[in-house]
Formats: C-alpha cells, sequence, structure tokens
C-alpha cells in the first residue's frame, strides 16, 4: 500500500487516523499496532510473520539484557540476539547475490532466489538500535513485547524508514501528546511530500525510465547529462518526499521522527554531502559502527579505515549487487580522499569550484546505482564524455510538464524558498499595512489543498510507481 495510492490516502488513513483520534490514550498504541501490522500484511503477505519472529528475537534479547545482573550473559545476549537478526538480514537480501557471483567464479549455473521482505534493511537496524540501547542504558522498567513491536512497525516509517533510535522516541512509545498544531504540522508535511513524489519525482522518472529503456545508456552527450541531471533529482525527491510523508504521518499519530534530509545538492564537499543525505541513516552508522569500532580516536589511518568500511556497509546496505557496493566505496574513497587533505583545498577554492566538485562526483556515482546492469552503465559513462550529439527526437519527447517538474526541482533542491518561512513571521508592505503570519499560514494551507488536489487528479487513472528506497 503506497502512501500515494487512493487506498491509503482515502480509506487507510482516514479511518487509522480518526479511530486513534477517538480513542483514549491508553488504547492508542494498542490501535496503532494492529494497524501497522495491517499496513504491512497488505504489502508482505509471504514473508510477514518474518517481521513478528525478528521482533520477537529483539524484545527476548532486550528482556534479558535488563534483567540479568550477570555482565556475560547480557553481552551474551545483546551479540547472540544481534547475530540472528543480521543473518536473516544477509540470507534473505545477499545470498542470491553472494551464490550468483560465486558460481560465475567457478563456472555454475547453480543459483539461489531469495525473495527479499519489505523493509528488512530498515527494521532490523530498528531492532538493532533497540538492543544496543538497552544495553548501554538499562531502562528501569521492561519495555513489554508491544512496545517493542510498536517502535518497529509502526507503519509511516516501517518500509522506506527514516531510521530511527530507540532512545530518541523511547518516551513517545510510553506517553505522547496528540494537539491541533502538531495535527495540522503532519498534514502539511505529508502533503509536500505527496506533491515531492507525485508532481517532480514520478514526472521526472517516467522521462529516465524511458529514455534508458530505449538507448540502453547510448543517449548522445547532452541527453546523458540531462538525464543524468534528473535522476539525481528524481532519486532525492523520491526519497525526501517518502521522508516527508513519513515525518508528517508521525506528527498526526504523535510522534516526532528525525529529520532525513537538509539541501543535500547544496554541499560543497562530499563529507558535507553526507551529513545532508539520508541523515537517519548516517546517524545510526556513526552510533553503532563507527564510533565502537574507535571513530576518529584510534589514529589517523585507522580513521580512515572506518571511514571507508563504514562507507563499503553502506553501499552492500543499499543493495545487493556490486554496483551499489562500487557507489559505496566511490563515496568513500573521496571522504577519504578529503580527510587525507583535500578538503584544506577545497576550503581554498571558490565556492562554485566546490559545490560543481561535489555535483559532479555524486552524479558520476548515481550512474551505477541506476543503471540495470554493466553495459548501460559503460554506455551512459561514454555518452558523458564522448562529443556524440543526441538525438533531437529525445528532446522533443520533454514536454512542458516535465520542463515544470525540472523547475520546481531546481527550485525546491536549494533553500531560497525558505525565506518564505521569514515572510511568514510578519511581512509589511508599508510602515502601517502588515501581514500577520495567521494569514500568511492560511495561505499557505490552501496553496497546500490546491496542490493536493493536483497530486490526485494526476494519481487516478495513472500508474502509481513505488518509491525507489522500496527495494533496500
Amino acid at each position: 500500500m503506497l502512501f500515494s495510492s487512493i487506498t491509503f490516502l482515502f480509506f487507510f488513513l482516514p479511518f487509522v487516523f480518526l479511530i486513534h483520534l477517538a480513542l483514549r490514550k491508553e488504547l492508542r498504541n494498542i490501535f496503532l499496532i494492529i494497524a501497522s501490522l495491517i499496513f504491512y500484511f497488505w504489502a508482505e503477505q509471504k514473508l510477514f510473520f518474518l517481521l513478528i519472529i525478528s521482533v520477537l528475537i529483539a524484545w527476548l534479547g532486550g528482556k534479558i539484557i535488563i534483567q540479568v545482573k550477570s555482565q556475560f550473559a547480557k553481552k551474551f545476549a545483546l551479540i547472540s540476539s544481534i547475530i540472528l537478526l543480521i543473518s536473516a538480514l544477509v540470507y534473505y537480501k545477499y545470498v542470491g547475490f553472494l551464490t550468483t557471483t560465486f558460481s560465475s567464479l567457478i563456472g555454475s549455473d547453480n543459483i539461489i532466489n531469495v525473495i527479499l521482505p519489505i523493509g528488512i534493511s530498515f527494521y532490523v537496524f530498528h531492532e538493532i538500535s533497540y538492543l544496543v540501547d538497552v544495553y548501554k542504558n538499562p531502562p528501569k522498567k521492561d519495555p513489554g513485547f508491544l512496545e517493542v513491536l510498536l517502535y518497529i512497525s509502526v507503519f509511516p516509517q516501517l518500509i522506506a524508514g527514516p531510521i530511527i533510535i530507540y532512545s530518541e522516541i523511547e518516551k513517545e512509545l510510553k506517553n505522547r501528546d496528540l494537539t491541533i498544531e502538531k495535527i495540522v504540522l503532519g498534514f502539511r508535511r505529508f502533503f509536500i511530500g505527496l506533491s515531492k513524489k507525485i508532481l517532480i519525482a514520478d514526472t521526472l522518472g517516467t522521462l529516465v525510465d524511458n529514455w534508458l529503456k530505449t538507448s540502453n545508456g547510448d543517449l548522445g552527450f547532452e541527453a546523458a547529462w540531462l538525464i543524468l541531471i534528473f535522476y539525481s533529482l528524481q532519486i532525492f525527491f523520491d526519497f525526501s518526499g517518502y521522508s516527508d510523508m513519513a515525518i508528517g504521518l508521525g506528527k498526526m499519530f504523535g510522534f516526532t521522527f528525525p529529520e532525513n534530509f537538509n539541501f543535500p545538492y547544496i554541499s560543497k564537499s562530499i563529507g558535507e554531502f553526507w551529513r545532508r543525505w539520508n541523515m537517519s541513516l548516517g546517524m545510526w552508522f556513526r552510533k553503532y559502527v563507527y564510533i565502537p569500532m574507535g571513530g576518529n580516536r584510534v589514529g589517523k589511518y585507522r580513521t580512515l579505515f572506518n571511514l571507508g568500511f563504514v562507507f563499503f556497509l553502506t553501499g552492500i546496505w543499499h543493495g545487493a549487487g556490486w554496483s551499489f557496493i562500487g557507489w559505496g566505496i566511490w563515496h568513500g574513497f573521496w571522504v577519504v580522499l578529503e580527510k587525507l587533505g583535500l578538503d584544506k583545498y577545497l576550503q581554498k577554492a571558490p565556492p562554485f569550484f566546490r559545490h560543481f566538485y561535489v555535483l559532479l562526483v555524486v552524479l558520476i556515482g548515481w550512474l551505477p546505482f541506476r543503471a540495470v546492469d554493466k553495459d548501460t552503465t559503460i554506455n551512459w559513462l561514454t555518452s558523458l564524455i564522448n562529443n556524440k550529439s543526441s538525438s533531437l527526437q529525445l528532446f522533443n519527447e520533454i514536454d512542458y510538464k516535465v520542463w515544470l517538474a525540472f523547475a520546481f526541482a531546481l527550485i525546491f533542491s536549494f533553500p531560497w524558498w525558505q525565506k518564505w518561512s521569514i515572510l511568514s513571521q510578519k511581512y509589511s508592505f508599508e510602515e502601517n499595512i502588515s501581514i500577520e503570519k495567521s494569514t500568511l499560514q492560511f495561505v499557505s494551507n490552501i496553496v497546500l489543498l490546491f496542490i493536493f488536489a493536483i497530486c490526485i487528479t494526476t494519481i487516478v487513472g495513472k500508474t502509481q510507481n513505488a518509491f525507489i528506497y522500496f527495494q533496500f
């Protein structure tokens, strides 16, 4: 069930929201768990019980950690639980890739095909977060199974994040307030995310898909760069749109989820890019992998190794394939290079050059991330650097809707529009004529409702595109 589907927008969400709002506080968690499990079962019938079993493993492991006094027993429960969870993740996500790679090396055609459960990369990371957090800071009261199940399965973040650290949401799992202000902010954020997905990401993505299917990456110079820029904007607005919708839904039900994007394309170093892109994933790796490995406290070269290893894991986390591994290594290479001294030279360079450097590295990195096979990647890369002109027919396929989506994508990729928030505090046309914050908010709400109506008309009768990060 997609957030951008008619079923979700007009049936599931209104029903769940209104019932949740009407219930007494002590019944809301139970109802939200039931709704979340129905939401997940709608998307994943075959491996639905894998989610429940993994939650049981995390809960039982946490229960042992909290209740036993022996430090050895606590550590054994932590490590064994994490091994079980990681084993499930490796089996369902990577066995097919590993057997395919091994078979190709020995000239065999024995391949194990395993169905990838939706959202497993996200809910396993949540379960690890729970185990580590209760190990480091045991709660005074043992969280019940239902509380752990709610943390892991609450539907706004279950399938594609953002990744939520258990210690940061623990209080809201037990007690949270629903206010009119929070609900209104939630709906606003949800509408913004929906418009990003439907009006920008899907519009650009349809053209990207069509061009790559018909050309196999052999696009010509101009078209190759244009489609790469389109895809870079598509994946940003697709994923940030989902994050906005998840954060908005969280607010509607009283939760505060972490921000996941902070204008990553304005970055002036690759290190800064990763402090702005998928921030919840970066925070998870920092807290549970990078710092436990020693972080930057273990000497220069060990720190560089730690950084490289984290980016290697980031690539693997995104997908079982050499293209994802290469993407992680590519970004890790540039982050390590900046730590070795490149960043000092960048600081002296003009801001435009630093910005151009980041965009070039990031855009080239999206090539293997998006291309379906090695040949497409090579053809696409070749088209980027040769002098072969693009076919005019490709450019004739771009209608005004695509150019409009492209224009809005460029505008909202940069924080220029945030000047509106300054205006919303108080804007004066003249000294004695002012528009108060409430009036501007009312106007912006009307605009958002109008955009929501456009999204609905676009959705009706159109095949829905799944969010890109569902595959992870």
